[in-house]
């Protein structure tokens, strides 16, 4: 399992790919969809097939998507039941593991990422506070997250790392609760068995410094 990441504050084909690719990234700009029609506009393909994709992007609607997609707070209810349904849920990611650590001196917070109203990525976070005003924050075992979706990741980070600002946290921590790769009962790695390796390359990408693994 991971563990202890820190973060310091055809023409037909082409058509068919353009809207595989829209329906997958709920979370590109509004500017980033700009520069794509501008790129398509400046290549070598008949207007015909120019048209049907400009057509896509139009009917798929990412600004408004876009806008839908937002970090917040959830209430007890939410998250319990997220966090149930979630294939990275644990005890460690439950309302009752936030209030036994509070009885502990520490703060919890329940947030998540909501596109349109649905939960497509949640947290709970342990805040201990330290000296001079700081604090640092631990969300156990991880985020409740796709480590596999980069753009996911990201966007959700980008508002973690914001949420802890405003706390003054020196850093963050977080041990997903993610097995790295499939093995057998005798510990050897099975062939075409699934391999998060990429979850580890896009958690650096965002700046988590890697600590080691867990057999835990």
């Amino acid at each position: 399992y991971l563990t202890s990441f820190y973060i310091s504050i055809s023409n037909h084909s082409i058509a068919h790919s353009m809207r595989n690719m829209w329906k997958k990234c709920p979370l590109i700009s509004q500017e980033s969809v700009n520069k794509i029609k501008r790129k398509i506009l400046s290549v070598r393909l008949t207007e015909n097939i120019k048209n049907v994709i400009l057509i896509i992007m139009k009917k798929t609607d990412f600004k408004e998507r876009m806008i839908k997609v937002k970090f917040t707070e959830l209430s007890e209810k939410e998250f319990t039941a997220f966090e149930k349904d979630h294939p990275y849920g644990s005890f460690y990611q439950t309302i009752g593991w936030g209030k036994l650590k509070k009885r502990n001196g520490w703060n919890y917070y329940l947030v998540g990422l909501k596109d349109s109203e649905k939960i497509v990525a949640g947290a709970l976070l342990l805040e201990k506070k330290l000296p001079m005003g700081l604090s640092f924050i631990y969300s156990p075992r991880g985020f409740l997250i796709d480590y596999l979706d980069e753009k996911l990741l990201t966007t959700f980070t980008q508002e973690i790392k914001k949420f802890a600002r405003k706390h003054h946290a020196i850093f963050i921590k977080i041990d997903p609760y993610v097995q790295l790769r499939e093995r057998d009962i005798d510990g050897n790695v099975v062939e075409n068995g699934f391999d998060n390796e990429k979850a580890i390359e896009n958690l650096k990408k965002l700046g988590f410094r890697h600590n080691g693994y867990t057999l835990n």
